[in-house]
Parts: structure tokens; C-alpha cells; sequence
């Protein structure tokens, strides 16, 4: 467990007196099989709250006020958004695939990784004014995991990242499968090739599977490599703050959030010329040894600081859909498009209102896919628990440039980078300074790529 940074050794039957562990069973992995159907009630005060103003306009530079977030993310079908794509603004495509598929995808996922340890992460949120949060890391099941997310709440939450499970092998066959079927839903909405299907394995961007519970958020954050990221929702509901970045910012607008945040850099995926440790990472005497390819931002800062006493729980979010879906979704809506609901960091909201950013919030529900791009800031919070299946992308037009360049200026930055090393001695080719590039280009673009890190390790060997 981690507590101030500090790392105390732990032993899984630690776990047990925090919350009594269930049995699990593969049914359980639909989350429905663990809701209260007894609610019966109306939508409370806040689903009847006014939402017009959630339909104003994504461009009105004005500024939000410090109570509404506007607008809501686009919820469309794949025939609507095909028709007029759009992969600059985020976007919700909805029931991407049947909820037969959606079902059959969890229940694989679990029967095949459900005994795989993932790291899971407890937050205890602090009830005194300026007072730390405590996180704490646990090794379990995934299926453990998915358990603990529905004993989840605001203030002492679970929440699981766990990158790499699709390629793995398991007792009852190799995930490559289901990782090819969910390929193929990630895709759909796009033209052209993925360039990072070109990258060798040791570099290429993996997939996550993502259980949050009831309360848990993600880090405010903007992605490594600065591509375009998808979410696919296999159950529950999330809700997603986006901050739009200004348009007349050269780092795709936001370079002026990066320094309002308080921002920091994460090295994210590297390339090592030494061993790795059983874990595949590099440890700290062995960086100056790799080659940094991607480094994404950070902020300890939170959309989602404090929750009103009167948010329904997942529990009682949970009868209401049973009883009324419609009510349901405008529970979810205020509570992600109200910030006197799920309040931000205060510093946050000043900055937003003051330098004139709006923020918009999508409500993503099982089946849909989202579509995130480069530069917007996010973070997500889980109003009931979810599973989610997040992936990358790089496209010719949309990506190409700012992923080949984001991975030069990580490289720029390394231990290697001094003067007279062998960055400057290596020459870029011209295929990795191009201003734009077109379809087709990608396995070009990724074999001048690797061979300028080749060289790079061939140099380094002698340097």
C-alpha cells in the first residue's frame, strides 16, 4: 500500500478486514446482477434541474460560469457520425455494437482474464479541509477487482488500469482473439490505416481494461503521444469532463492549461537498450539508457474535488434505471454538467472562468464508444461502476504529424540529449519532417522511425 508516497509492504490478506471479499462468479461480471430493483421513485430534484444551457455551443469563448458545465458531448449512431465525421471535438457514438455483443465481450474477458493479478487502487479522500488524500495499492484478481468496484463509494473508492491484459494468455486460450474483435469495434468509426499496428511490439501502445467504482476517478490528465484515444464501454455509465483548448494556442491550445495546471511529465512508453525487470519496466539507474518515445501530462489538480450530500448513490442510480431510463440519464447528465454537483478544485474553476475555457461533459453508457483527441484535458468519474475498454490510434491526417513530432521532442529530452550525443550526430530523415502526410504513408513514416532509433542504440552501443 502507498501512503505519502511512501511504499509499506502489503499481503493480500490485508485486504479482507478493509471489505469482506464475496465469492465471484462469472454472472457477476454484469453488474446488473448486483442492483436493487426495489427503488420506485420519481427523478429527485437534481434530474429536474433547468439543462438548457447544456445545449450552448461548444464554440462560445465566454467562459462557463462557476456552477454549469456546457456543452454535452454529441451522442450519435455510427451511420450519423460516418456521415459527417468530425475527430477534433470528443464524440459519443452510441450502442456501437448490439448489447448481446457488449454482454458476451465482458463475460470473455473475465472467463479468460479473470484470474490475472492487476494492481488495484483504494483512495480514502480526505474530510479535512487542505488534508491529503490516502492511496493504497492492492495486488488481486481481476475478477477480485471487478467484486470490490461494488463496494465501492465517493470517499473510499477502488479503481483498476490494467494495461497489457489483452495479449496475454490464460487457461482457457489467448486473448489476441477478443483483442482482434475489439479492434475491429475501436475502428469503425475511422478511415485509413492505425499506424501503431506498424510499431514493433516492444513500443506499440497497449490496450486497457478499466474498472472503476462508484465515486473512483481518473487522474486529470492528456494523453501521451498526442494521439486519438477511444473508450469502450462494456458496462455501467462514466462521466467525462473534456477542457476545450483554445484555438489560438500553437501546442494544439493547450500549452496555457498545461502551465495553469500545475502540469507535470510522465514518462510513458520507452524504448530500453538495457533488460527490463520481470515487469517489463525500466528501473531509474536504467533510464539514462533508454530512449523516451512519449511522455504524457498530469495534474494533481481534480474536476470532481467534492460531491453534494444530495447525489444519488450507485444504489439508488441504479433502481431508478431499472424503473426509468429516461430519468436515469438526466441524473447522470446534471451530475456531470453541474459543478455545484461534482465540484472542482477551486483553482480550477477560476482558471477556466477567468481565461475564458469552457469545459464539456460527455455521459458515456454500456455500448458506447468515445472518440477523444489530442490536447483536451480530461478526466472521468464513475457515478455507478463501470468497465471500460480504453485504446489509441494514429491516423494519417488527423495524428500523423503531432504523434511522429511528439515522439522527436520526447527523445529531444532524454538523458541522451546532451551535447555531442548521438542525437546530434544522427540525422532525421525527411519522411519524419513532413508537415502532413496522406494515406499509405504509415508503414513508411514507422520504418523511418525505428530505423532513426536503430541508429540511436547502434550509436549508443559505441558512445
Amino acid at each position: 500500500k502507498q501512503r505519502n508516497n511512501v511504499i509499506e509492504p502489503f499481503h493480500l490478506d490485508m485486504l479482507t478486514p478493509l471489505k469482506a471479499t464475496a465469492p465471484v462468479v462469472i454472472v457477476a461480471v454484469s453488474f446488473v446482477a448486483r442492483r436493487c430493483v426495489c427503488f420506485a421513485f420519481s427523478p429527485s430534484h437534481l434530474g429536474r434541474r433547468i439543462l438548457s444551457l447544456l445545449s450552448s455551443s461548444a464554440d462560445d469563448r465566454s467562459g462557463p460560469s462557476k456552477d454549469i458545465i456546457t456543452p454535452l458531448v454529441p451522442r450519435v449512431s455510427l451511420e450519423e457520425f460516418l456521415a459527417a465525421p468530425v475527430y477534433d471535438q470528443p464524440t459519443l457514438i452510441r450502442d456501437i455494437v448490439s448489447s448481446d455483443q457488449v454482454e458476451a465481450i465482458a463475460e470473455e474477458l473475465f472467463a479468460r482474464l479473470g484470474d490475472t493479478e492487476v494492481q488495484m487502487q483504494r483512495k480514502i479522500r480526505s474530510n479535512i479541509s487542505g488534508g491529503d488524500d490516502i492511496t493504497e495499492i492492492y495486488d488481486v484478481t481481476l475478477l477480485q477487482a471487478a467484486e470490490y468496484m461494488m463496494e465501492s463509494y465517493h470517499d473510499d473508492s477502488f479503481f483498476a488500469f490494467c494495461e497489457g491484459l489483452l495479449g496475454e494468455k490464460s487457461d482457457v486460450g489467448d486473448s489476441n482473439a477478443l483483442s482482434s474483435r475489439l479492434s475491429k469495434i475501436r475502428e469503425a468509426p475511422f478511415l485509413g490505416e492505425n499506424w501503431f499496428d506498424y510499431f514493433p511490439p516492444l513500443i506499440r501502445p497497449t490496450d486497457a481494461v478499466i474498472l472503476a467504482g462508484e465515486g473512483s476517478s481518473s487522474t486529470l490528465h492528456r494523453d501521451p503521444f498526442e494521439w486519438t484515444g477511444t473508450s469502450f464501454c462494456l458496462e455501467g455509465s462514466k462521466i467525462w469532463r473534456f477542457i476545450i483548448p483554445s484555438t489560438n494556442d500553437g501546442a494544439g491550445g493547450a500549452g496555457e492549461m498545461d502551465d495553469a495546471l500545475e502540469s507535470y511529465r510522465l514518462d510513458s512508453i520507452a524504448w530500453t537498450t538495457t533488460d527490463t525487470n520481470s515487469e517489463g519496466m525500466v528501473s531509474d539507474e536504467k533510464k539514462k539508457d533508454s530512449l523516451i518515445l512519449s511522455r504524457g501530462w498530469q495534474s494533481d489538480l481534480h474536476l470532481y474535488k467534492r460531491r453534494a450530500e444530495d447525489v444519488l448513490s450507485a444504489l439508488e442510480l441504479s433502481g431508478l434505471e431499472e424503473d426509468n431510463v429516461e430519468a436515469y440519464m438526466t441524473e447522470v447528465e446534471a451530475m456531470g454538467a453541474d459543478t455545484s454537483l461534482l465540484v472542482p478544485d477551486e483553482r480550477i474553476s477560476d482558471f477556466l472562468h477567468n481565461h475564458h475555457f469552457n469545459v464539456s461533459t460527455a455521459i458515456q453508457q454500456t455500448g458506447d464508444l468515445l472518440i477523444i483527441p489530442a490536447y483536451y484535458w480530461h478526466q472521468t468519474y464513475a457515478p455507478v461502476p463501470s468497465i471500460a475498454i480504453a485504446s489509441q490510434r494514429c491516423g494519417a491526417v488527423v495524428d500523423g504529424v503531432s504523434v511522429v513530432q511528439h515522439i522527436l521532442e520526447s527523445l529531444s529530452k532524454t538523458n541522451i540529449s546532451s551535447a555531442g550525443s548521438p542525437l546530434e550526430e544522427i540525422q532525421v530523415s525527411e519522411m519524419l519532417r513532413k508537415s502532413s502526410y496522406e494515406e499509405g504513408d504509415g508503414k513508411k513514416v514507422v520504418d523511418a522511425l525505428v530505423q532513426y532509433l536503430l541508429s540511436i542504440i547502434s550509436r549508443l552501443a559505441t558512445y
